[in-house]
């Protein structure tokens, strides 16, 4: 780059950031996209906290456990059917920069085989109303926040010069380099200010490169569609005001009413009746298979291995219950 290509572009950088609106927006995209990697990073290290606890816990349990019912007169059937066994869901490397439903669905959870069709159904104890907004994190910043941003920089960035009546003269100039310029400043200012808190956040959690890279590649796609559809609006319209009011419109649907209405159709193929009628209806008809698979599996089970003696507080049918449980536990997936 030359020295008055260099002092061109200087100039163009003084000229954004002269703007207390320019500047104002950019800081505020820095620190809320810190904000969100931050959180994101608490939530993570949370979980893992909780599981590396439970699974403590669930040692001790089992040891526990098999040492009461050690030896001749311990239930063998004990350990299969009344204790717990710890399932876990740990969060991935890049699950700081997008959290989901993982607020929402348990991480950790020990389950056991009685009444285990219950415990299907231990995660819907949170409000549908509640969690429709999601979560802060830095996918949530860059979905819904970065297009505000990018409408406070380039809606103005065309019909600001038509209302001062200087886009005449810089249409007439030799060359293109101008809006290129312009447009490639605020580009990758908005970047920066949203992928720098990402990478510091990545090195943190020791995240895949591949992965964040595939990320900020992401978000360089999306806020190059929210640039071309400013500039596009921008040289549609005569008036800043007139253009910031469009594209506020287009964000509010492209944002908010297509992905609500885009869920419809599968409300609309859905059961009919209000939710709990609808789930009580879904765990009747689960249910007597659930229990039949159990009582099949147990049958089978009893008949490859027969037993000299029924438990009287079992009886024959909760024996071939008990013996279902623990086939279908001990059967390959």
């Amino acid at each position: 780059m030359t020295k008055a290509a260099s002092s061109i572009w200087t100039a163009e950088l003084r000229l954004l950031l002269r703007s207390g609106r320019n500047l104002l927006a950019l800081i505020l995209l820095f620190m809320l996209s810190g904000a969100a990697v931050w959180a994101g990073i608490a939530e993570i290290e949370h979980q893992r906290a909780t599981i590396e606890r439970v699974e403590a816990e669930q040692i001790r349990d089992l040891a526990t456990v098999e040492e009461a019912n050690a030896g001749p007169e311990g239930d063998a059937g004990y350990n299969a059917y009344y204790a717990f066994m710890l399932t876990q869901d740990p969060p991935p490397p890049l699950a700081f920069a997008a959290i989901g439903q993982r607020d929402l669905q348990p991480y950790v959870l020990r389950v056991r085989a009685l009444g285990l069709q219950a415990q299907l159904y231990d995660s819907e104890t949170y409000n549908p109303e509640l969690a429709l907004p999601g979560v802060f994190d830095w996918a949530f910043v860059l979905i819904y926040l970065l297009p505000l941003v990018v409408i406070a920089l380039g809606h103005d960035l065309v019909t600001g010069e038509r209302e001062t009546g200087r886009l005449r003269l810089l249409l007439s100039l030799p060359g293109s380099g101008l809006w290129r310029r312009r447009i490639g400043l605020r580009y990758g200012a908005v970047l920066a200010a949203l992928g720098l808190p990402l990478i510091a956040g990545g090195i943190v959690m020791a995240a895949p490169a591949s992965g964040i890279a595939v990320m900020l590649g992401a978000a360089a796609l999306y806020c190059a569609f929210w640039f071309g559809l400013a500039m596009l609006i921008g040289a549609s319209l005569r008036t800043s005001a007139t253009a910031a009011a469009a594209m506020i419109g287009c964000w509010i649907v492209l944002t908010l009413i297509l992905p609500t209405l885009a869920t419809g159709p599968g409300h609309a193929g859905g059961p009919r009746g209000h939710a709990p009628e609808a789930t009580a209806d879904t765990r009747r008809r689960r249910l007597p298979g659930v229990h039949h698979q159990l009582a099949a599996a147990g049958a089978s089970r009893l008949d490859r291995h027969p037993v000299g003696r029924v438990d009287r507080r079992v009886g024959t049918s909760g024996l071939v219950y008990v013996s279902g449980v623990v086939g279908l536990m001990c059967t390959p997936m």
